[in-house]
């Protein structure tokens, strides 16, 4: 059987968003199956469930379960253009390379059945480019377990871990409920910046996405979880309190060298990033152990208001501001013990003050 390699590697580099690297059998395998001139593989931790399904050359069918990291590993080895699989006994031959079964193909989770719930379908680009914007924001405190996923709100994609808040709108998805990170990782990775149309629909306990990428088709399907997510509208500033500037051309640049030096020489000692607003924002990387390094970024007000803000002095986490940002942000700010404000088109971020 051959299978166009390129094709096959970014499969399974989305399918790893949902394969379970803690369990050794089943469920830290592929499921592979291969029928009717066409490859469908598989992958489910039973919260992510992505099946991807390409065009391969084939004179017989069958189906195999195998480790996913060896299978990747084993699929990147040669740079051919095709790669050939071959089944041979309770074994499968990777370009050569043979990998032994790690259960019955019977023993794999039965897939879970599409909705009949159908929802509108929407652009690709615009759910991959969201979703790329709300991740960052995700908590890893796995504590706060509402925290740690992505919250659909009808029209906009939502994420907090308490520190900041990402929003991403116009998102016309069509429900409201919390979606599993992984599959919003996933998403990313198959689409990237292409287009499709991505049809989702919806049941009481799973939401069906489903689309074509790359002569692809896949079908990600994740857990809801039935647990509040706290209503962020209550911390979102009033924009007539702020005043809204646009970020010199490069800022980004200078804020990722504060950032990569906002570090602390010796572990258990401390560092932040303090910033002054005034006209311009003279930020500073303080690390214990280390050299103090300041940017000057300037700013270009974007209203005329009566009372220009006094200076103030205020600390943050630079990573934060840097993954907010994009080429045309405007910032808001008010003063020491306010957050800031992250604005662009439909992206629209807010980062709280931190104590320094």
């Amino acid at each position: 059987m051959k299978i166009n390699r390129k094709k096959l590697n970014k499969a399974l580099s989305v399918l790893k968003n949902s394969n379970d690297k803690k369990i050794y059998t089943p469920l830290c395998g592929v499921h592979l199956a291969v029928s009717d001139n066409k490859m469908t593989l598989r992958s489910t931790d039973l919260e992510t469930d992505i099946t991807a399904t390409l065009a391969v050359e084939s004179n017989y069918d069958f189906t195999a379960i195998v480790n996913f990291s060896e299978f990747q590993k084993l699929c990147r080895l040669q740079k051919t253009t095709d790669c050939e699989i071959l089944r041979d006994g309770s074994s499968i031959k990777i370009d050569g390379a043979a990998l032994a079964d790690i259960a019955p193909s019977a023993d794999y989770p039965v897939p879970i059945s599409p909705s009949e719930q159908a929802l509108p379908s929407i652009s690709g680009k615009i759910l991959s480019k969201s979703l790329a914007y709300v991740l960052p924001a995700v908590s890893a405190d796995r504590t706060r377990f509402a925290l740690c996923e992505i919250f659909f709100d009808e029209t906009k994609i939502v994420s907090t871990d308490g520190h900041r808040l990402h929003i991403a709108e116009g998102v016309e998805t069509g429900f409201s409920g919390l979606v599993r990170k992984s599959t919003g990782n996933a998403i990313v990775a198959a689409i990237g910046k292409n287009d499709c149309p991505v049809f989702i629909s919806k049941s009481t306990s799973h939401v069906f996405f489903k689309f074509e990428t790359d002569d692809i088709n896949y079908a990600i399907i994740s857990q809801t979880l039935n647990v509040q997510f706290p209503d962020y509208r209550q911390v979102l500033p009033k924009p007539d309190d702020y005043v809204f500037a646009k970020i010199e051309n490069g800022a980004s640049e200078k804020i990722e060298t504060v950032s990569k030096l906002c570090k602390p020489a010796k572990k258990g000692q401390n560092a932040y990033c303090r910033a002054t607003f005034d006209e311009n924002i003279k930020m500073e990387a303080i690390a214990e152990g280390a050299s103090v390094y300041r940017v000057d970024i300037a700013l270009n007000s974007l209203k005329t208001v009566d009372e220009p803000p006094e200076v103030f002095k205020t600390g943050f986490n630079p990573k934060y501001l840097l993954e907010a940002l994009n080429p045309d942000s405007t910032i808001g700010y008010k003063d020491g013990t306010s957050p800031l404000v992250i604005q662009n088109g439909n992206f629209y971020a807010v980062i709280m003050p931190a104590r320094v």
